[in-house]
C-alpha cells in the first residue's frame, strides 16, 4: 500500500513540472567570473556550492566576488542563576563585487552586506545543541545565498 501511494505521489510531481528554486539558470542574466570566499567555514563552503553553479557562464554581466563571512552568537536572556537560555546566531556576509559590463575595461565596484538572525533556545543536551546550532548556520547560508543570487540578478 505505502509503495502504491509513493509511486502515485512521483507520478504527481513529476507531471506538475515541479523544479526547485533557482535550478534552471535561463532566467538569470549574470556570471561569475573569479570567486572568493573566507571566513566561517560552513557557511562559506554552502555559499562557494551555490555560487559555483553561476561561474563561467556565457552572459553579458559577469561578476568578479570576494565574499567574507562571519558567524556570531550573542546571549538574549538568563534565567537566575546566571545561565544563558536564550541567544541568537548572527550571519553576516560581506560581498565586494566588480561587475564588467561588456568588457573587461568597462568596471563598476560596489560592496555590500547581508546579515541574517536567527533566536535560538538553549538545550540542556549538547550533542542535540550543537547539532541544532549546525542545521540553523546551513539555514542562515541557504537565506544570504538566496539573497546574493537575487541581487546579482538585479544589478
Amino acid at each position: 500500500m505505502i509503495r502504491i501511494i509513493s509511486i502515485i505521489c512521483l507520478i504527481f510531481l513529476n507531471s506538475c513540472d515541479y523544479s526547485p528554486l533557482y535550478s534552471s539558470s535561463k532566467d538569470l542574466n549574470f556570471s561569475i567570473s573569479s570567486l572568493q570566499i573566507t571566513g566561517d567555514r560552513d557557511m562559506s563552503s554552502y555559499l562557494q556550492k551555490g555560487l559555483s553553479l553561476y561561474e563561467n557562464k556565457n552572459n553579458n554581466n559577469k561578476y568578479k566576488i570576494e565574499i567574507n563571512t562571519s558567524l556570531s552568537k550573542e546571549i538574549l536572556v538568563k534565567d537566575k542563576s546566571a545561565n544563558t537560555t536564550d541567544y541568537k546566531l548572527i550571519g553576516t556576509a560581506k560581498m565586494i563585487f566588480i561587475k564588467y559590463e561588456v568588457d573587461e575595461s568597462d568596471k563598476k565596484s560596489r560592496e555590500i552586506t547581508f546579515e541574517e538572525v536567527i533566536n535560538i533556545k538553549k538545550d540542556t543536551n549538547n550533542f542535540e545543541q550543537t547539532t541544532y546550532e549546525y542545521i540553523s548556520k546551513i539555514n542562515l547560508a541557504e537565506i544570504i545565498l538566496n539573497k546574493i543570487i537575487l541581487f546579482l540578478n538585479k544589478n
